[in-house]
């Protein structure tokens, strides 16, 4: 690599990086899922929790959000933000539009920060940052409204929560929005929290996460500190970083433990996935060249606790159809009623009407599948290699579970390309039941028996109605009956560009090519100039 090209290279790395938190926040999972959030605190009057407080105590609000990487709320070895400072030494949360200036105004405290502490670094990054949007786009990451970086704020309703009470929420999360950040105040307490920070929903295997429990533990926000660690509100105003609070042996604080054990969590977060939708919001496709992927379709449905009522009358799946196709199809989707053809495979496990349909449509579908043989057993695995482009960059399948009355799993609209113009990695997506709408029986069985319905694609739940197959005690959501493979085997020509070739794109014209000279000279020069001084 010459030096010019090498001075590019790094430049650009400097560039895209610095969008990035230090930890990975970055998420390739495709479609969106719902999550229930529960904040419970366990800090009770017990030998777990020694010198508990008489004067009330209890947690302030419950606040976080769903955000996107662009946006942190407070980290450990930062300086809280005078927002964050006021729950941890108040413990208010504002409400409202307040809440987006909360975290618009953390982002500026951040920004400034960077500033003043890494500055020469800083005024490469402008001057580079400068060339890039001049050529290539208008200066909207900038510009943002801080909507597009906060899908959604919470704060739990009250003045306070009990030591021991819990907080539920329902958020959704996607790949745009997909962190988590909240926090508490113990109280009384100087300025004593917990939380989370950026906790990632996206797994790097490109999921969704499933079910957990985070404990959480607490922390110092660096802004009051008291003679000794106490369960009080008094303090004289500090100015540290944001730090994890640790047992000591110091016998006047709250903190003491003669053992020198750490100190318990005091609160818990659970984490329950309620739902995922596969389907991609965003169907184009800006990526050049093709893709070559391996799909394996997976059956997990066994007889087992967490499958029960399983049926003994020839438990499979039918035959599992698929096909590769444009934006402009769509199979099936949530929401929208099933066509005759995804009918005939939900009530009857016949793939024929629905493969006669898409094997014509050659200017909408590039491939069709289906498994050989009448059916697939409970665990049974079925592998087929497909390719994909710009034009054909959908996959929906879909496979009825039997016997029921039009249940079935799949996916609808998943997308192969991501929106920096690259194609998606390896990935295994999580398959749950869904009904088509078409058929119901009186309880919800594993039999054929129903009568005619007309309702839209739905999701099926767990229920509290003990004579359904879906009836969990505990409310647990249902866990899913399949599993689908995504493997990527190979890219064919130009077909790993990713970002670099929609900047290629965003130049077209006659002018591309002389642009394309320049920024990179320039670049190349700047990299050259600040490396020698």
């Amino acid at each position: 690599m010459t030096t010019h090209s090498s001075a590019i290279f790094a430049l650009l790395c400097i560039i895209f990086a610095s969008t990035l938190a230090a930890n990975d926040a970055s998420c390739c999972t495709v479609g969106s899922a719902t999550y229930r959030i529960t904040f419970e605190g366990i800090w009770t009057n017990t030998a777990s929790y020694p010198y508990y407080p008489t004067n009330f105590p209890h947690w302030s609000p419950f606040i976080g959000a769903i955000h996107s990487p662009a946006v942190t709320v407070y980290e450990y070895g930062k300086y809280a933000s005078s927002q964050v400072k006021s729950v941890a030494e108040a413990g208010q949360a504002r409400k409202n539009k307040n809440k987006i200036k909360i975290i618009r105004h953390i982002l500026l405290m951040d920004l400034l920060q960077i500033i003043t502490h890494n500055y020469r670094a800083v005024m490469m990054l402008i001057f580079a940052h400068v060339i890039y949007l001049v050529l290539i786009e208008p200066l909207k990451n900038l510009l943002t409204p801080m909507t597009s970086k906060v899908k959604k704020v919470f704060v739990s309703p009250g003045g306070s929560l009990g030591p021991t009470a819990k907080y539920s929420v329902t958020v959704d999360v996607d790949n745009n929005f997909n962190l988590l950040s909240a926090l508490t105040m113990i109280a009384p307490s100087p300025d004593w929290c917990v939380g989370v920070s950026r906790l990632n929903f996206c797994t790097k295997q490109c999921g969704f996460i499933g079910n957990t429990t985070m404990d959480l533990y607490l922390w110092d926000a660096g802004t009051k500190a008291g003679a000794a660690e106490q369960y009080t509100y008094t303090g004289s105003t500090t100015n540290r970083t944001i730090y994890q609070l640790k047992s000591t042996n110091d016998s006047s604080s709250v903190f003491y433990r003669a053992n020198g054990g750490s100190l318990p969590p005091y609160a818990k977060l659970h984490i329950e996935r309620l739902s995922q939708n596969i389907a991609s919001n965003d169907a184009t496709c800006c990526s050049a060249g093709s893709a070559t992927y391996e799909l394996t379709f997976e059956g997990i449905w066994v007889n087992s606790s967490a499958y029960p009522f399983y049926p003994s009358n020839f438990p499979h799946w039918s035959t599992f159809i698929g096909a590769i196709h444009s934006p402009a199809l769509t199979v099936y989707s949530y929401g929208q009623y099933a066509s005759p053809e995804v009918e005939s495979v939900a009530e009857a496990g016949n793939a024929g009407p629905l493969k006669n349909l898409l094997t014509p449509m050659t200017d909408k579908v590039k491939k069709v599948f289906v498994s050989p043989g009448a059916y697939l057993g409970p665990t049974a695995k079925y592998t087929v290699t497909v390719d994909v482009n710009k034009n054909f960059n959908l996959l929906s399948a879909l496979t009825m579970i039997a016997p029921s009355p039009d249940w079935c799993v799949g996916v609808s609209r998943v997308n192969f390309c991501t929106k920096q113009c690259g194609f998606i990695g390896n990935t295994t997506l999580d398959l749950y039941l869904w009904d088509a709408g078409t058929k119901a029986g009186p309880t919800e069985q594993y039999t054929y028996a129903g009568s005619a319905t007309n309702r839209t694609i739905y999701q099926l739940k767990s229920t509290n109605d003990s004579s359904s197959v879906f009836y969990r005690a505990n409310g647990t959501s249902l866990p899913p009956f399949a599993k689908l493979h995504i493997r990527l085997l190979s890219l064919g020509t130009l077909g790993s560009l990713g970002t670099l070739g929609r900047i290629n794109d965003a130049m077209a014209g006659p002018s591309r090519s002389i642009a394309l000279i320049f920024f990179a000279l320039v670049i190349a020069n700047v990299a050259k100039f600040l490396t020698s001084t």
